[in-house]
């Protein structure tokens, strides 16, 4: 929900664009499956993405957030084949909210945390 909401401020404010693929806002993003350049923001927003999921260990400890997997999910992704095309259906996703999150982080010039 806070992802969403961080972003959706950012399209609000013309900063992000939701169609527009998410290389163009982490452009060092790669994975094993070129689809993945067919990955929007909208997508990620509603669990189209085809990413296979999550990748987290212990990131919902709320007092005691473990930064590791926000710190690693670029290197982890660049392993990932989709299980689907971009777009397809939909499968909840905490993969695509983390890169919700980078986005955030990088248009905004802010660490999620104090943007949010």
């Amino acid at each position: 929900m806070f992802a969403t909401t961080a972003v959706m401020q950012l399209v609000d404010d013309g900063k992000i664009e939701p169609d527009a693929p998410i290389t163009e806002y982490l452009p060092e993003l790669h994975m094993a499956d070129a689809r993945y350049k067919m990955i929007t923001v909208r997508m990620l927003i509603n669990h189209t993405s085809g990413i296979l999921g999550t990748t987290d260990g212990n990131f919902m400890i709320f007092d005691d957030r473990d930064m590791q997997p926000h710190n690693t999910l670029l290197e982890e992704l660049s392993r990932q084949r989709l299980k689907a095309d971009p777009g397809n259906f939909a499968a909840y996703c905490n993969d695509g909210f983390e890169l919700l999150e980078l986005i955030t982080e990088r248009v905004s010039g802010q660490n999620f945390t104090d943007y949010v």
